[in-house]
This record gives structure tokens, sequence and C-alpha cells, in this order.
């Protein structure tokens, strides 16, 4: 080999190394930035599916029947369009829907498989009564009437600070009752709404309202006799510190209980409409206008210029969500609007509609459209600052299912059919019964610990062959 062959080659073969190098990061930067490469050498702009699931643990993944990598719960490279998404794990029942791929966009999932078999463990063994959940999720309150000492209202606390080393479930007894007192509630249709911050109940038996403070529980003070009159449709107000409540269906008032002060809020003498509690507002209807009353002051509601534009003239209904004092959904006659007012969004729900509920943030309703069940689905649209909504037809006929509730995540729904449970993503998809060897007591049950675990009353055989009800806990994630 000559001198001159020896020079090329120390010149091309670094050259060389540095065109494979720089080749080798482009491909490595165009694939990280969402693009594919092609058999003939072309790049493709993908998608990106990141997977939040219930359980997360050694989950696999397959697109239109094809296992894929799946890590740090992201699916790359997908090449854009509809494709089956297709989730699995030992022990479970598959997770599986069509997901729309978008090139260089990241499309979230929602998706909870249910373990083949539920573990469960009784939580009481008292004989309960009645069970009432807090809106927060962190308690259960519940009655025992069996005539013995421990008769009255019991509360389990589900949760536990990092400062608080006891056990996870504290059960405590926080009112006994008298004998007049459980008397009153077997021979009467009762109810118990725990305030906000659950500092405070009221009890309602009939049509008698009582109100228990639960850092002295012998001071019951009975609303009717305090107010003069009798009151109806109780709700908490600025968590412990007030009520709403009507009276004869003509007005609505505020009760301050600290002060003692009563202000009216609304009269009408041909009967008051429905009211929305949210945060510290209360809304209403008034002569086909939305009215609001705040800080004990009554006025319309004032919407921003884009929105007062588009606002139909004659409303006739209000609801809001529990815990988004943004999301209003006005109802006309028979069509229902969503309203977000922090993003200056409107959207129309469906015609032909009723309100059913709302997820307690608003991002996700059912309503009924001639009598069949949909869902109404909104989720946040980062890059455009607006709204993504989608509605879905559950094809479930009003009369067919006893009760509705939101799983803890608020992606899937709880349908009770004659004492069968049944849970299902917000758009009707992944249906799965389970629990069927148990018999529920009541048509609800209590989702905590980010939907992993259900607590419900069951009603079963105690040792000497007496029908009792006891809480029940089931876990949905197999440790």
């Amino acid at each position: 080999m000559t001198k001159f062959t020896n020079s090329i080659i120390k010149i091309i073969l670094p050259l060389a190394s540095l065109g494979f190098f720089l080749v080798a990061s482009l491909i490595v930067l165009v694939i990280s930035q969402g693009k594919k490469l092609e058999d003939d050498g072309s790049f493709v702009q993908t998608g990106i599916i990141r997977v939040n699931s219930i359980p997360t643990e050694d989950v696999k993944a397959s697109i239109n029947n094809n296992e894929v990598p799946f890590s740090e719960f992201r699916i790359t490279n997908i090449n854009p369009g509809i494709v089956n998404l297709k989730l699995t794990k030992e022990g479970y029942s598959p997770w599986e829907k069509q997901i729309k791929v978008e090139s260089g966009i990241v499309k979230d999932v929602y998706a909870q498989l249910y373990p083949n078999t539920i573990p469960f463990t009784k939580v009481s063994d008292t004989n309960i009564n009645k069970t009432f959940f807090s809106d927060d999720s962190q308690y259960i309150y519940y009655t025992v009437l069996n005539g013995t000492s421990v008769d009255g209202i019991w509360r389990l606390k589900l949760t536990r600070n990092l400062l608080d080393f006891s056990n996870t479930q504290q059960i405590s007894q926080i009112i006994k009752f008298t004998d007049t007192e459980k008397n009153e509630l077997l021979e009467n249709e009762y109810s118990i709404e725990s305030s906000n911050d659950n500092n405070k109940l009221i009890l309602t038996v009939g049509v008698n309202h009582y109100l228990y403070t639960l850092s002295d529980t012998t001071n019951r003070v009975d609303l009717n006799n305090t107010l003069g009159f009798a009151i109806e449709n109780v709700q908490w107000f600025k968590d412990s510190q007030s009520i709403i409540f009507t009276q004869d269906n003509k007005h609505a008032f505020e009760y301050d209980i600290n002060s003692k002060e009563i202000s009216l809020i609304n009269y009408n003498a041909e009967g008051i409409p429905n009211y929305a509690i949210s945060a510290n507002n209360v809304f209403f209807i008034k002569d086909n206008k939305l009215m609001v009353y705040i800080n004990k002051v009554v006025q319309e509601y004032q919407f921003s210029d884009k929105l007062a534009a588009i606002i139909p003239s004659a409303l006739s209904k209000i609801y809001t969500p529990l815990e988004n004092p943004n999301i209003l959904i006005l109802s006309t006659d028979d069509t229902l609007i969503y309203v977000d007012i922090q993003k200056d969004f409107l959207d129309l729900v469906d015609t032909l509609s009723t309100f059913h509920k709302s997820l307690s943030n608003g991002r996700l309703i059912t309503y009924f459209k001639n009598d069949v069940l949909h869902s109404y689905h909104v989720e946040d649209n980062f890059n455009a600052n607006t709204l993504d909504t989608s509605n879905y037809n559950l094809a479930i006929n009003k009369d067919t299912f006893d009760n509705l509730e939101f799983a803890a995540t608020g992606k899937n729904l709880v349908l009770f059919t004659n004492n069968k449970l049944t849970l299902m993503d917000y758009d009707g998809l992944n249906a799965n019964s389970i629990l069927t060897d148990f018999n529920f007591t009541e048509s609800k049950l209590l989702f905590t610990n980010n939907s992993t675990e259900i607590y419900a009353l069951i009603q079963e055989k105690n040792e000497i062959g007496t029908t009792v009800n006891n809480l029940y806990k089931f876990e949905l994630k197999i440790k």
C-alpha cells in the first residue's frame, strides 16, 4: 500500500465515522421527536399513548394485536390513525379500546383492569341499618338500631394523615341514641348529611331536622323548633358555617349557624325552582335569568361578553358540580348547556335531554335523552387552551337500573341493576359485572384509594343464622 493510499484512508475513515455518527444521531433525534423510520428510508411523524392504568405494575400492551414496548407508562412511535389498544395483566380481565392517535400528540388513556378474584374484608360486625358517605370520601357514617348499647351513629375513618400512626380504619360511636330517638328512626325515612368539613351532621327524620356538632354531640339542635317553622331541602353551605333550606316551596333561606342570622335568598309564590350550591355561591333561575346569591346579596350573574352573547334567553334550571365553581350546567326546556366560566367556554350538551348527575369536578355528566342514559365527557385541550367534549349513548334505559355513581378516578361508571353491580368506562365500554356472589343491602357504594377499594353494605347470615348487614371492603388491586 502506497503512502498516498495510506493518507487517503487516514482521511476517509475519520470522515466516514463522523458521517455515521451524524446520521445515527440524526435518527435518534428524529425518533425522540416522535418520528418513525420507514422501510423506504422516509420518516413518519408518529404519536404517543400515555397510559394511566390501575394497576400499574406488570401490565402488557398491544396495538392492533401486536405486543409493543410499554415502559414509563408510554407507548411510542405509533402511526397516526385509529388503533386498537389492549392492556392485559395476569389475574385480571383485559381492557380494550379504539384510540385515535395523532402525529406529534401525546394521547392520555385511562384504563382500569379488574381482578378475576376480588379479595374482601369484613369491616363491621354490628348489624348496620343504613350507611352514608361524606362528600370527600374520607368517612362512612352509619346507623345501628338493634336495641342495644351500640345504638347510634358511628363513623368509619378511611384515611389518615402522615402524622397519624394509628390504624388506617378507625371506627367510633359519635352519637348515642335513646330508645325514643331510635324508635323515631325506625318509624320514619331518615338521612344523614355531613358538612363539607365533617365537623357537623344534620339528621333528617321524616319532616324533622336535627343538627349535631361532632365536638359536642350531646347538644342536639332541633332546627324546626329553633327556626320556628318546618324546613325542607336542607343542604350545607360554606363548609359547616351555614345551611340552605326552603319553606313551603316558596322561600329559600340561608341560616348562619354561628350568628343565628336568617337571610332570604329567593321568594316565588308559584314555587321555588331548583337551586345549586357552588363554593360560596347559590345559583338559581328567576324570570329566565341566572341569579347568584353571594355574601347575602342576590344579583343577576354577569357572564363575560363572549358568553353573554350566546347564553340562551330562556333558562329553566341550573346545576353545579360539588368541587368546581367554574362549571355551570344550564337547562332550557329540553336542552342542556355546559359552561366553563374560567375558559370562557360554552357547549350544547344535547337536545331533548334532562340532567342526571355530575362528577364532582364537572368533567363528566350523565343525562337522559328519550329516557336513555348518555354520558358527556370533557377534557382539557392544552394545545388550544380549550376543551374537547364527547357524547356517548350508553344504551341503558332509565327504568332498567336502580342507581348510577362515579368511581373515584372519574373515568368509570358504577351501575346497580337488580342488586347487581356493573363497572364500565365513561363511554360504556369495558363493562364488568363483579361481586355477583354478594347481596348488596343498598344500591350504593364508596370508592376510595384511587378507585382501588370499594366499601359496601352487604347482607349476610351471622353465626346463629340471623340476617344482618355489615360493611365490607373489596380490593380491586391484588397485592
